[in-house]
């Protein structure tokens, strides 16, 4: 449950209040904004690309492209301000995978798992599902992501996604199926 979740009534109006604050470009909204927001668009972003690094340059991005752009928000509840801002981590998230890609080393002072057959296994889990996921069509990998990985309730999805809460359930349910149909093809391919 995120923290505007626990927000009591006046604290629910003091996050409104922050929006307000961000348009007119004062930095106490923009802070508020901040602290609620980043952690929802590094699990955003990473469940779309495997490289820290990039995850943070691309949360920084987004931010940068909502201070631009922050006066085109309509509507200040907590879901509407949350599918803002993933609309624009979706769009920096292309752009980036449209980018020419530098070779990266690996830091030769980087810390060895106390199990690698361990680490190699949810690596190589963490690689399927997202593999599997890049397979789905959007709104399926969407609800999938708003639901599993950001924790969101349906209500918030159905708000963020515009569409009815049965909708989104059976969104939810189609997109499990094929999930798990990729996931199958995915490890037949390996084998």
């Amino acid at each position: 449950m995120s923290l505007v979740d626990r927000l009591s009534p006046s604290q629910s109006d003091d996050f409104t209040v922050a929006i307000q604050e961000a348009k007119h470009g004062k930095s106490s909204g923009w802070n508020v904004l901040f602290d609620h927001m980043y952690g929802i668009l590094m699990k955003y972003t990473l469940s779309h690309i495997d490289d820290q690094q990039a995850a943070e340059d691309i949360v920084q991005e987004v931010f940068v492209s909502a201070t631009k752009s922050i006066q085109s928000l309509r509507g200040t509840s907590r879901p509407v301000v949350e599918s803002w801002f993933l609309a624009i981590a979706k769009f920096r998230i292309r752009d980036a995978f449209r980018r020419p890609q530098p070779m990266q080393e690996l830091p030769e002072d980087v810390a060895s798992p106390d199990d690698p057959a361990t680490a190699a296994a949810e690596n190589m889990l963490a690689s399927d599902i997202r593999e599997a996921l890049a397979q789905l069509p959007e709104r399926q990998r969407d609800v999938l992501i708003r639901r599993f990985i950001l924790d969101q309730s349906i209500e918030d999805v159905a708000k963020g996604m515009h569409r009815p809460k049965t909708a989104v359930k059976a969104l939810q349910h189609r997109a499990m199926k094929a999930l798990s149909r990729e996931l199958e093809h995915i490890r037949e391919d390996a084998l």
